[in-house]
């Protein structure tokens, strides 16, 4: 299927078709605020859809209700913290997706204006891309806000691009060529404290610009990633923040002649003494190699004004995912690959 030369806005999800087969409860997956492209009956790969020279702009996606999540929390009636997800604002797909000369920009999940901050996780807030490859060409991604607010808030990822789902397999890829991901926010505000009934209550801001789950193998092509930006405020508890414009989980990354730019973690917290250290711009943990490009200008900080404040730093993080994994930087002033 082909879109192209539309205008997408002012579309409102407080359910998906996806909510019921997975949880059993319609509204508690709410996603495509703009547009859906669902799997098939047996839930697996969708359509495959083309957009081009098309404007998704301005869409929201916010769930209708919630379950208890089995995670002990002060506060609500039946002592566990409430989960529900927001996925998707401008586009969630379930297929293969490509777009050509296209913007997505402006959209949201989770906290909309006017509607009750029922979701725990907020991803995806332009693209969710649960399945099935996605391609950018020549395209923007902008302005999105992944927003997890107090009471349920606790997760806010992959404000720009979501790829992948942590309870499906891998096996599917993101390809970004002459592209643009600048200006994206994933938030969380929370009043949770650290701990209760003896348990540590998680809660993170991660990936402003780009998330890409395990089994997903990631190409950069001559794209910015920019001033993309994560904040955790949570002065009673321990939510943390990172990765201001990318991560790419236990998959190979690939990456030429790209910058990443003025993005921004930060965290203002009572301790990180239990969750250990945030930050970072770019976490590759699958290995890869990245050639001509630039990570500079970056920026993470945590306060935490009577605690521990532990930060991972501000450039590149390279992590232990795999049995062996390698990043390869190469070249030479000015193509160099630099932190």
């Amino acid at each position: 299927m082909s879109i192209s030369g539309v205008t997408i806005t002012g579309g409102v999800v407080r359910s998906s078709p996806e909510s019921i087969p997975f949880f059993g409860v319609a509204g508690l997956w709410a996603a495509g605020g703009g547009i859906e492209i669902p799997p098939d009956a047996s839930l697996a790969s969708g359509a495959t859809v083309t957009i081009s020279d098309s404007l998704i702009t301005d869409n929201h996606a916010d769930p209708s209700a919630t379950i208890p999540s089995g995670v002990p929390c002060p506060g609500f009636s039946d002592g566990q913290c409430p989960f529900a997800a927001a996925v998707g604002g401008g586009i969630d797909s379930w297929g293969a997706l490509t777009l050509r000369n296209t913007t997505v920009s402006h959209n949201t999940v989770g906290a909309a204006a006017g509607l009750p901050p029922l979701a725990s996780d907020t991803d995806g807030a332009g693209v969710a891309n649960a399945q099935g490859s996605l391609t950018l060409t020549g395209s923007v991604v902008t302005g999105n806000h992944a927003a997890a607010a107090i009471p349920d808030g606790r997760f806010a990822e992959g404000a720009g691009i979501l790829v992948g789902l942590p309870f499906l397999s891998g096996g599917d890829e993101l390809t970004l060529k002459n592209s643009t991901v600048s200006g994206n926010v994933a938030s969380l505000t929370s009043n949770l404290p650290s701990f209760f009934d003896g348990q540590l209550i998680e809660g993170s801001a991660f990936d402003g610009g780009i998330e890409v789950f395990d089994g997903m193998p990631t190409t950069v092509e001559n794209s910015t990633i920019s001033g993309n930006s994560v904040t955790a405020d949570d002065p009673r508890g321990e939510a943390g923040s990172g990765d201001g414009a990318m991560i790419v989980g236990d998959s190979p990354l690939t990456m030429s002649n790209t910058v990443i730019s003025g993005n921004v973690s930060v965290s203002n917290v009572a301790t990180s003494a239990d969750n250990g250290p945030f930050g970072t711009a770019i976490e590759a943990d699958g290995g890869g190699t990245i050639t001509g490009s630039s990570i500079t200008g970056n920026v993470s900080k945590i306060v935490s004004p009577h605690g521990t404040a532990a930060v991972a730093g501000g450039g590149l993080a390279v992590l232990i995912a795999n049995d062996d994994p390698q990043l390869l930087t190469s070249g030479t002033p000015p193509s160099a690959a630099t932190c």
